[in-house]
């Protein structure tokens, strides 16, 4: 990102069954001024992450909002090319956030709804994430083992992220790493582990493509 200032931002992801929140604020002529994104703002790490999403929100929502859990900032861009850093978090609503009746819409949308909706691409990222973390951000112990088939695929994912390793922020890994001891079904860590692939810009077919070359190879070695 070079030596520009980054910009912090915090996204709160509020749950709603299989559904979360996403918001966004129109012009006096109702024209939407951004892509959907998660609730939040400007975050000045002035003090905890908990108490600063508390101020934040309160004062944005009146609503009284506590942390449950976050995940690592993901970085990006603004529309503007300005570099960005945005802090992922779940909340527990202790009072119901409120919206401006003119000028702002809001939906709940489920994580398949996010590829037919205009949504800020960083926020898009984070609400993945978020939704495919949260037996890792509830604390969820597994219970449910995956069958032998899902082992052997999670296996070759986290082989992916060893290969990818120096491309990302080890942080992402290490929590990939967590998510699957807590009680997450195969679909949610598929999803992580996609979201993970987005953020950093990594596809996985060149993972697939170096590890044929190199199985091709090993194999005429043994002929």
């Amino acid at each position: 990102m070079g030596n520009r200032n980054v910009i912090d931002y915090v996204g709160a992801l509020v749950v709603e069954g299989d559904s979360f929140l996403l918001v966004r604020s129109l012009s006096s002529d109702d024209i939407p001024l951004s892509g959907f994104h998660l609730p939040g703002g400007k975050y000045f790490q002035e003090d905890s992450l908990e108490k600063d999403i508390k101020i934040l929100l309160g004062s944005k929502y009146q609503c009284e909002v506590t942390l449950i859990s976050s995940l690592s900032p993901i970085e990006g861009e603004d529309k503007d090319g300005n570099p960005i850093r945005l802090f992922p978090c779940l909340i527990k609503e202790l009072s119901p956030l409120r919206f401006p009746g003119k000028h702002f819409e809001y939906r709940y949308l489920s994580v398949k709804d996010l590829d037919n909706v205009y949504v800020d691409p960083i926020d898009k990222i984070a609400a993945k994430k978020l939704m495919a973390f949260l037996p890792l951000l509830y604390g969820a112990v597994r219970k449910t083992p995956l069958t032998p088939k899902e082992i052997d695929k999670v296996n070759v994912m986290l082989h992916a992220l060893e290969y990818f390793k120096a491309r990302m922020d080890l942080s992402s890994a290490k929590e990939f790493r967590a998510l699957l001891d807590c009680e997450a079904s195969y679909e949610s860590i598929v999803i992580a582990f996609k979201a993970i692939l987005e953020q950093y810009h990594l596809d996985i077919n060149e993972y697939i493509d170096i590890m044929s070359y190199k199985d091709a190879k090993k194999r005429r070695e043994t002929i």
